[in-house]
């Protein structure tokens, strides 16, 4: 791993192992945070997490080492018998995909956990689950009159997982917000949605409120009306 935000993610493992001892089973870091695409005091570190016991004291173990950094720290936490039995959301279903296709490793592992195998027909059909909610949930925020700045970062949110999940369903294999926005724009010849502008304009209190309900609504349209089957 050979990003910026690697030494802190290298902490983050061993003060995790050092909390949660042998009730560790696996540490899976996913999206940006995986890859050499960060924005710096941008990005988020995402993982999944497997713990032999999920109980209460283990939660409060992980929640505390992950707000001793300054980095946003989002953490999947299943325990090894839902894990096992694939009790997991659309989400892990794709990165557990990743893995199985040898596109992304998993960090930290232990030999006895089980990982499930996951099919590409598995992962589309709970990717449309989450696809069919995230389309839902932005046409819920063009109903609002004003947007405050957090309700246009999460639309910002909604875009990317949306044109995340029809790429899945189309057979490709993004792994962050970089390759998900250009891959996108390249595959269904639309639309380039600037991110790295975007994330600017956010920083600056300078985004166009109408061009984001412009590019949702027409984003919209254009996935309601391909045929996903």
């Amino acid at each position: 791993m050979k990003n910026s935000y690697s030494s802190i993610i290298n902490s983050y493992i061993e003060k995790l192992k050092e909390q949660l001892k042998n009730n560790l089973e696996m540490i899976y870091i996913i999206g940006s945070s995986a890859t050499e695409d960060v924005v710096v005091n941008w990005s988020d570190i995402d993982t999944i997490i497997v713990l032999k016991e999920y109980n209460y004291d283990n939660i409060e173990k992980i929640k505390k080492v992950s707000n001793s950094y300054e980095i946003k720290i989002g953490n999947t936490i299943y325990s090894k018998k839902e894990f096992e039995n694939r009790f997991i959301d659309p989400k892990t279903y794709y990165y557990l995909y990743l893995y199985n296709s040898n596109i992304l490793d998993i960090i930290y592992l232990n030999k006895d956990l089980i990982i499930p195998k996951i099919t590409y027909e598995e992962c589309v059909s709970a990717t449309r689950i989450m696809l069919f909610n995230d389309l839902h949930n932005l046409k819920r925020l063009l109903t609002y009159e004003m947007l405050s700045k957090q309700q246009l970062k999460t639309m910002y949110k909604k875009l990317y997982v949306i044109m995340k999940s029809i790429l899945i369903i189309n057979g490709k294999t993004p792994k962050n917000y970089k390759e998900t926005f250009e891959m996108f724009s390249k595959e269904f010849n639309y639309e380039y949605f600037d991110y790295l502008k975007f994330i600017e304009n956010f920083r600056n209190d300078n985004i166009s409120i109408d061009y984001m309900k412009r590019y949702s609504y027409n984003l919209i349209v254009y996935v309601t009306d391909m045929k996903l089957n």
